[in-house]
């Protein structure tokens, strides 16, 4: 299982306009023609930015994926 409460804190440690995106993404779902709009954007600088929170997410939880041993090495479970 991973450490929602390290994800979470992930989060909300990514700048304001890489949160926006991950969360409309996420938790509201939507697309990036739909977060576009929302955030008056085109689609190519929404899933940029997107591409961009990932990879700060991945590099800030890696530690914490990797000491899990019950997941691989991208942390997912095998």
């Amino acid at each position: 299982p991973f450490d929602l409460d390290a994800i979470r804190l992930a989060v909300d440690r990514l700048p304001d306009h890489l949160r926006e995106i991950v969360l409309l993404k996420h938790t509201s779902g939507l697309t990036f023609d739909q977060i576009a709009e929302v955030t008056q954007q085109n689609r190519n600088t929404a899933a940029s930015r997107y591409r961009d929170a990932l990879q700060k997410l991945k590099a800030e939880l890696a530690p914490t994926l990797l000491s899990d041993p019950t997941t691989s090495p991208q942390g997912v479970r095998p």
